[in-house]
């Protein structure tokens, strides 16, 4: 029951990723603490404004907050992590509010 024919993967069993899952990304023994989180530029593709046959696709740089994690990068908006106000939005003990 609710295994998927293709994969075999019980699809009933899958959530989506949680802020409040973020700690357990490391939760195994040996991982040595993480990086602290930095916010960098990301490149991403966005569609202007106008008709279907006007839209043009342009190259939008985004502020996002990375978070490494293992071997996860996690890109998050800034908006969506509580940085405790210290003017950085990078800190591996921020608190993350929203979705990757």
């Amino acid at each position: 029951p609710g295994a998927d024919d293709e994969n075999n993967i019980d699809r009933s069993a899958l959530r989506p990723f949680r802020p409040d899952d973020m700690p357990r990304v490391l939760d195994f023994d040996g991982m040595p603490p993480p990086p602290h989180d930095s916010v960098m530029l990301h490149g991403e593709m966005e569609s202007t404004a106008g008709n279907e046959q006007q839209q043009q696709q342009q190259l939008q740089f985004r502020e996002r907050v990375v978070v490494l994690r293992g071997s996860y990068l996690f890109l998050y908006d800034p908006d969506d992590v509580d940085d405790d106000d210290d003017d950085t939005n990078a800190a591996s003990d921020d608190k993350y509010i929203g979705p990757p």
